[in-house]
Formats: C-alpha cells, structure tokens, sequence
C-alpha cells in the first residue's frame, strides 16, 4: 500500500491524454496516477480498462456507496 485516507477525502478524475484509462487521485495533497483493471487476466483490452477507471472515479464520487 502506498498511502491511504477516508473515501470522503480522496479526488478522482479521469485522464483523457490516456483515454480515460487513467485516473488520478488525490490524497492527503499527494496525487497518484493509477490505471484499475490494467493487470487483469481477463483480457478487457482498452475497453474494459476505461470502464473500470470510469467505475473507480464513480466509487470515489459516491463516497464508496455502491
């Protein structure tokens, strides 16, 4: 684990120079730039990566209510 904090105080957005397969968060005013879904074995190729990276940044957004 690199770093951690309440949902409620994590930001998150999508990186469109990667096509949204890329989202950043920021925590504690530090930001780190995560790619979810990109070690899969379940060959979601681009698609599949861009929607995990879209459900992250709703996750977050919600405040983790699914």
């Amino acid at each position: 684990m690199t770093d951690s904090a309440p949902v409620g105080e994590v930001t998150a957005k999508r990186m469109w120079v990667t096509g949204g397969q890329t989202v950043s968060l920021t925590l504690q005013d530090r930001t780190y730039n995560t790619t979810p879904g990109w070690g899969s074995r379940g060959g979601q190729g681009i698609v599949g990566i861009a929607g995990a990276a879209k459900a992250l940044v709703k996750l977050i957004e919600s405040n983790g209510a699914h």
